[in-house]
């Protein structure tokens, strides 16, 4: 599954910025297990959780639960902004 026009264009504008490095972000980043992290790196490829359950060999809903955890602790609210964070932290 490819991202959709309007969330590339968001995803490209917020790359060009500089991104935030600062020590509050790195803290948030630590507050993921490796799984989140696994997840938050496929949602990063714009995959579906279906796709991503597949790949992972969790059902959809663990990916559910695990994509509501990530955006939890990394103090975001949709995929768009975690497929930006995941970019500008290149994990």
């Amino acid at each position: 599954m490819l991202l959709n026009e309007k969330i590339a264009l968001k995803v490209v504008s917020a790359l060009h910025k500089k991104p935030a490095k600062d020590q509050r972000d790195t803290e948030k980043l630590s507050l993921l297990t490796q799984r989140e992290i696994d997840v938050a790196n496929e949602v990063k490829l714009g995959k579906s959780n279906k796709a991503i359950g597949k790949a992972l060999f969790i059902t959809e809903g663990t990916v559910k639960n695990y994509v509501s955890r990530i955006l939890d602790k990394l103090e975001l609210t949709n995929r768009t902004e975690l497929v930006i964070y995941m970019q500008q932290h290149d994990k």
